[in-house]
């Protein structure tokens, strides 16, 4: 295992990824230990991880799923530890059900879908990850969920 090592959640019911974001990760030198948590595989303990990854997935986190509630307390269990997490897409939006509400996470009224511009708020420009990007930006967006941003412990970025 590479030093150092994060452990990445895959959530989709199938191990590959369009974005092969695991190998671009491992290219730059970061250990990658993927887990499946779609099949409620987790790590028994998180000592040997600087951070967990969570992944996209074509379910909602608002979803009664047994994947989902597995993940709720691995969640909880990487906070407590006080380890990073960073979650995109789906990811994002587990993240944020089981850390603040699962009510913060919901079904938006049509899909988000296009090349779109993304507007950096103040926050990001201080943000470790986010910082150093432009004001405004282009991103391809695909996505039914969304993630409200009216809890107390959510940054909008």
């Amino acid at each position: 295992m590479i030093d150092p090592c994060i452990a990445y959640m895959d959530n989709s019911p199938s191990r590959d990824t369009v974005s092969g974001l695991p190998e671009r990760m491992m290219s730059r030198g970061l250990g990658v230990e993927r887990f499946w948590a779609y099949k409620s595989e987790f790590p028994k303990t998180l000592d040997n991880y600087a951070g967990v990854f969570l992944g996209g997935s074509p379910h909602g986190a608002y979803e009664d799923l047994g994947f989902i509630h597995a993940e709720h307390d691995f969640i909880q269990r990487v906070a407590d530890a006080g380890l990073p997490i960073l979650g995109v897409c789906f990811g994002s939006q587990i993240l944020a059900s089981a850390l603040c509400a699962r009510q913060v996470v919901f079904r938006r009224s049509r899909c988000h879908v296009g090349f779109l511009p993304i507007h950096a708020t103040e926050a990001a420009q201080n943000d470790a990850l986010m910082q150093g990007l432009p004001a405004q930006f282009r991103l391809l967006t695909w996505h039914n969920d969304e993630v409200s941003a009216d809890h107390v412990d959510i940054t909008l970025l």
